[in-house]
């Protein structure tokens, strides 16, 4: 059995192709996200703060290897259900990478085959791979 390919970008990649995009998504490390939103439960106003927690935003890929870019959400607990939710964030529900991944993920699905997005994605220095970019598009298959 053989172990998978370290996933690095090409070399004859020109670095105009990923840099700009690495720029754009290295703007997000560490950002903090603590605007409140009602309740999604009972639409309740009234919170307190839980905690904060660290997400992943998105992995890129570097000439060094992978670098993972985190941001900060913070937790409200609401006071009349005491369950938990977060802050406006850009995050889809219950998926791991940032909305503007996603949605990159969702547009080259819509024309390419998953691997071929997976290839793509690599030649811009993000590491998404096949099978997530499949669960993403048949979870959003509407949004395509």
């Amino acid at each position: 059995m053989q172990r998978p390919h370290k996933k690095k970008i090409n070399k004859l990649t020109p670095k105009l192709l990923y840099a700009s995009l690495q720029e754009h998504l290295l703007r997000f490390k560490d950002d903090f996200y603590n605007r409140p939103q009602s309740c999604p439960y009972c639409r309740s106003h009234k919170r307190k703060k839980h905690c904060i927690i660290k997400k992943l935003f998105c992995k890129i890929i570097t000439m060094k290897g992978f670098r993972d870019i985190y941001v900060y959400v913070q937790i409200f607990q609401c006071k009349d259900c005491k369950k938990t939710y977060m802050a406006k964030a850009p995050f889809y529900l219950g998926i791991m990478y940032a909305k503007p991944v996603v949605d990159l993920i969702l547009y080259l699905t819509a024309k390419n085959p998953f691997n071929r997005v997976e290839k793509i994605l690599l030649e811009l220095g993000i590491q998404i791979d096949r099978d997530t970019v499949r669960s993403y598009a048949l979870k959003f298959q509407g949004k395509i």
